[in-house]
């Protein structure tokens, strides 16, 4: 059956994803300030895991407890930060999970336009 995983257009012509997108985002995750000043230092963290050494743009200057959907998802589980819930370790940084990630990512968006190196 072909495309039954695909998600339902609206009358707008957007899929169902697209148009719930805008709603999962709360308010307060849009008003996160990026400035320059957050650049080369961590005093913004307040989960205490933030490292300057690996954040090269304003936008990667974002702290895990800033973020709503990341604090209520880290919320059951204690710990300050999202690194410290029990899934991070067996999502984000398995190699194997990550591969078939950017696979289904490729099937589905293409590839990235990134070099290789950037991909580990």
């Amino acid at each position: 059956m072909p495309y039954r995983f695909e998600p339902y257009a609206s009358e707008s012509g957007e899929t169902n994803s697209e148009s719930d997108s805008g709603d999962d985002n709360p308010p307060d995750d849009r008003q996160i300030p990026l400035d320059l000043q957050r650049l080369n230092n961590v005093e913004w963290c307040t989960c205490g895991c933030c490292r300057a050494d690996n954040l090269e743009t304003v936008q990667e200057c974002v702290c895990c407890r800033e973020l709503a959907k990341v604090q209520a998802l880290n919320g059951n589980h204690g710990g300050s930060c999202i690194t410290q819930h029990p899934g991070f370790e067996a999502v984000c940084l398995n190699e194997y999970v990550l591969d078939v990630a950017y696979s289904n990512y490729k099937q589905n968006h293409g590839h990235l336009n990134k070099s290789p190196h950037e991909y580990v």
